[in-house]
């Protein structure tokens, strides 16, 4: 696995208990002011370059935490500790530079992974205005002149790395954080788009329908292709020859099954 991770947390408190600001002050000070490994401590507070997300997110109960990209024994190391000390199960999402996302669980019966497979349940694509046909129209119903949907609870893997399209003075300060309800506009302004490592989905029909979207065969007639769960933009091809895209997947559209392969151990 590669040296630099993106970290996506969630620190649940034990016990079923409602998360504080206490929480978060104790979090802060396991993460960026350890003592026991101040090097690290150190490192994880100066050394990203990208989104920093660390506030209650109380819809979750949880204490969220976000950050890319650092070296993932920066990190790794301290989460030991906290969850050593029995106060919260951390649920993380890591993201390699290759490959799939990872769910990871630290909880009292030590660190537990298993491959993240996210949920859609619908699929737009808008054509060009003079698209002379060409559509997979078995799969896609026509919803207006130039918008055709899919829809269907579907799963899928995904590679959420986010990169920077420039660098930003406001970087390396824990100040600058972005709120978690600015993270799409975050990733959709400030992030390039990224390949999808591996492309696949759990309908057959939809898995072949992107292969020859990937390949270049509507390049003359899709404009776009988006991804949503729960009306939520989940994934979005917006132009060009249609190989890279932008990944929004996040804990809301995170299989259950996911958790559910996880409890067994």
């Amino acid at each position: 696995m590669s040296s630099y991770t993106h970290f996506n947390i969630q620190f649940i408190p034990k016990k079923g208990k409602k998360v504080t600001q206490e929480d978060l002050c104790l979090l802060s000070n396991a993460l960026f002011a350890n003592s026991t490994w101040a090097e690290y401590s150190d490192s994880i507070s100066s050394s990203w370059s990208g989104m920093f997300i660390f506030e209650i997110d109380e819809s979750n109960n949880c204490v969220a935490f976000e950050i890319t990209p650092i070296r993932a024994h920066y990190l790794t190391y301290i989460l030991d500790d906290i969850r050593d000390q029995g106060n919260f199960e951390i649920r993380m999402i890591c993201t390699y530079e290759e490959g799939n996302d990872w769910l990871e669980i630290y909880n009292e019966k030590g660190n537990h992974s298993t491959t993240c497979i996210y949920l859609f349940d619908e699929i737009r694509l808008t054509c060009f205005d003079d698209h002379k046909g060409g559509l997979p129209l078995g799969i896609f119903n026509k919803e207006s002149l130039n918008q055709y949907s899919f829809k269907k609870i579907c799963r899928y893997n995904s590679h959420c790395e986010f990169i920077e399209n420039e660098r930003s003075n406001e970087y390396n300060s824990l100040l600058s954080k972005c709120a978690i309800k600015e993270r799409n506009n975050y990733i959709l302004k400030k992030c390039s788009k990224q390949f999808p490592e591996v492309n696949w989905y759990s309908d057959s029909e939809v898995l072949n329908f992107m292969k020859k979207f990937e390949n270049g065969n509507y390049k003359d007639t899709i404009k776009s292709v988006e991804f949503f769960y729960k009306s939520k933009l989940v994934r979005l091809y917006d132009c060009g020859e249609f190989k890279e895209c932008f990944m929004l997947d996040n804990w809301f559209n995170l299989d259950n099954e996911t958790f559910d392969n996880l409890k067994k151990y």
